[in-house]
């Protein structure tokens, strides 16, 4: 009877993660890769420079919705109106507030052995 030696490299990818609260525009602007309907010039992607930022050159996707908690079981992150400021585009204006969820990708390596006889 043979010997079956096998060596694998795994990678494991873990995320960092970012929660956002934002308004219905930049809802659409990141959602749609295109700026709303009557937004002005400057609505762009350096105006939301905290992703910029957090990702740092790295890979990542965003998601709307954020993780379920007591008072947000399904994780909708949704309130109807809220005079909080987006916590991307810092606009005061008060409205609709979603939740969006921003994941970087970071890879880790791990080397692992297998041996049957």
């Amino acid at each position: 009877m043979g010997c079956l030696s096998l060596h694998y490299r795994m990678e494991i990818m873990n995320y960092e993660t970012y929660e956002y609260s934002v308004c219905e525009d930049c809802l659409h602007y990141w959602v749609n890769d295109d700026a709303p309907e009557g937004a002005g010039d400057d609505f762009s992607a350096e105006r939301h420079g905290d992703l910029a930022r957090e990702l740092n050159g790295r890979e990542g996707h965003l998601s709307c919705g954020v993780e379920p908690t007591d008072e947000d079981p399904d994780g909708s992150g949704y309130e109807e109106f809220s005079n909080q400021e987006c916590e991307l585009c810092r606009s005061g204006l008060a409205g609709a507030r979603y939740g969006f969820t921003l994941f970087i990708k970071e890879k880790q390596s791990e080397e692992a052995t297998s041996t049957t006889a």
